[in-house]
């Protein structure tokens, strides 16, 4: 038997383990299989999930590092599947992380591998969706949608994420009713309790978030067996269950954040937080949950800041709210300098965020209009959009054939 013969052998004994809850054994496994028989990254995403599922996050993200770089040494020898399979992977622990731009690098990346297969393809672009369903409502959210909602696929597990993920992309597009008939069709196939569990959690997190009716039987349903759940899901069934008994006690639930932090992801602690600021009635709970927010997301990267912004802290007007000079524009506590011209489109977009082409280039270009004039506009916009995305985290300008819109934050005039 050769050495990636005996590897395999050993990984699988280890997950069996794990599958049984016998973590310490089965990375006991993990370890031996890889001083043996030398690392790979099946194995390597193993141990990173097995650590995941301890709480212990300091070596699932020390193994990250490791199979990341065990990737870029191996791809080119690694089938397109494994290849698809690790990068989805390396996308899921990143999002974990709430390195939100390098997960949907990695999502991007998988989905456009060529000779993946459709059950694949599809997978990938589940994460897509899923993932700009949580942070960032665009053009490419819906343009996913509308490739998935019209996927097919035989495999039972597959079919329950993309419901996942098509439930997630409905509340953000259609709403609370639309969606939730997606997730009630999902429940009624088969599949496990976790799976069910977490379709479950996350549309109960969005009913808080917007304070929706929330039904008794999806709090039972999500609490089977919940001691099998991970402490993001059990946070959320709490969070339901006190909505439901109108509980206002804050503070106790601010306890249980600050009990469970260290054993969730630094995104799904944005989200908790999130929570806890749209469901207290307490003016200073909510100032501090967005406090914490800003301040956990100091440590990552500018444009995963200005996603994380943009997303929860929206009622923070001090922190969203665009404000211009005639020199700056400041932003989520980011100074760009601006021309004149930026600064005179953007004065004009105060007062009016959708102008008909023709309307606009007369008054910006204060001439006569001709079709000239939407070319230069064209040019123009797509290099205000380049100077503007980093900051704004989104390109907030899109030009039509007859319209110019703006679709970023509230833009407030400044002296300063």
């Amino acid at each position: 038997m050769s050495n990636a013969a005996k590897r395999m052998e050993m990984h699988s004994q280890a997950w069996t383990l794990v599958e049984k809850g016998q973590y310490l054994d089965g990375l006991d496994v993990f370890v031996e299989a890889i001083e043996n028989y030398g690392p790979h990254v099946g194995l390597l995403s193993d141990m990173v999930a097995t650590y995941y599922l301890m709480g212990r996050i300091d070596d699932a993200d020390f193994t990250l590092k490791r199979l990341e770089q065990e990737y870029s040494k191996a791809e080119s020898s690694l089938s397109e599947r494994s290849k698809a399979c690790t990068l989805i992977f390396l996308g899921k622990m990143y999002e974990e992380k709430a390195y939100l731009s390098k997960s949907l690098f990695y999502y991007q990346k998988a989905s456009e591998l060529p000779g993946i297969d459709r059950d694949t393809k599809i997978r990938s672009l589940c994460q897509i969706l899923r993932l700009k369903s949580y942070i960032a409502p665009d053009e490419t959210l819906s343009l996913v949608y509308e490739t998935l909602v019209h996927a097919k696929t035989e495999n039972e597990n597959l079919i329950t994420e993309l419901q996942h993920s098509l439930m997630l992309a409905e509340l953000s597009l259609f709403g609370h009713n639309f969606a939730k008939h997606r997730m009630l069709r999902a429940l009624e196939n088969k599949q496990n309790v976790s799976d069910e569990r977490l379709i479950v959690a996350d549309y109960l997190a969005e009913c808080l978030r917007f304070n929706l009716p929330i039904e008794q039987s999806l709090v039972n349903k999500g609490q089977e067996n919940l001691e099998e759940a991970d402490h993001f899901e059990r946070f959320i069934f709490e969070m339901a269950t006190k909505h439901q008994h109108a509980d206002p006690s804050s503070e106790n639930i601010f306890e249980l954040f600050h009990f469970m932090q260290n054993k969730i992801y630094l995104f799904n602690q944005i989200r908790l937080l999130d929570l806890i600021a749209h469901i207290s009635p307490d003016p200073k709970i909510k100032t501090e949950a967005q406090r914490i927010i800003s301040f956990k997301a100091l440590s990552l990267p500018q444009e995963d800041r200005t996603l994380i912004h943009n997303r929860f802290l929206q009622t923070n007007q001090e922190i969203n709210s665009l404000s211009l000079s005639r020199t700056k524009l400041f932003y989520a506590g980011q100074e760009v300098e601006i021309k004149t011209n930026i600064y005179k489109m953007l004065e004009l977009l105060t007062s009016n965020p959708q102008f008909e082409v023709e309307q606009f280039c007369i008054a910006f270009y204060e001439e006569s209009y001709s079709l000239s004039h939407f070319d230069r506009l064209r040019v123009f916009v797509i290099r205000t959009n380049e100077k503007l995305t980093k900051a704004l985290g989104t390109k907030p300008l899109k030009l039509t054939k007859n319209h110019l819109e703006w679709r970023g934050p509230n833009i407030s005039l400044t002296s300063k």
